[in-house]
């Protein structure tokens, strides 16, 4: 993982290194946020118009949907590997994604998902399993 560290300078205030260390979290959070928002628009094959504009967009989704396609989240899985290593210190070796079975898809959205404080929630209705995301603040 390649790893920022916010260093302290010797010319400011107590102050101002918070605020900058806050500053320096929220682009942290920002970059694992976009990873996995574009990793989300892609898994479920959503373009232009129809991208989720955020995570908490992430809703009705069948769980069909969700392991319809295997062998496209695989390939979409591998595509993420070095941004899921670098951003939220997730890894998967190629062995292990391509032993996946289609549940397993689940997991790996709950986990990256989890990395940003938010859940992956499951709801049965009559029509169906749905999940949603909701966030944990």
């Amino acid at each position: 993982m390649s790893e920022k560290i916010l260093e302290y300078k010797k010319t400011e205030t107590i102050t101002q290194y918070l605020r900058r260390a806050n500053e320096f979290r929220a682009q942290l959070e920002s970059e694992k946020y976009d990873v996995i928002l574009n990793f989300l628009n892609e898994f479920l094959g959503l373009s232009d118009k129809f991208k989720l504009k955020s995570i908490t967009d992430f809703k009705k989704i069948k769980h069909n949907d969700l392991i319809k396609d295997p062998s496209k989240n695989k390939k979409l899985v591998k595509k993420y590997l070095d941004d899921f290593k670098d951003k939220l210190n997730l890894e998967w070796t190629e062995k292990q994604i391509n032993k996946m079975k289609d549940e397993y898809f689940i997991h790996i959205i709950r986990s990256i998902l989890n990395k940003i404080n938010y859940k992956l929630k499951k709801r049965t209705y009559d029509s169906g399993v749905y999940y949603y995301a909701k966030s944990n603040k």
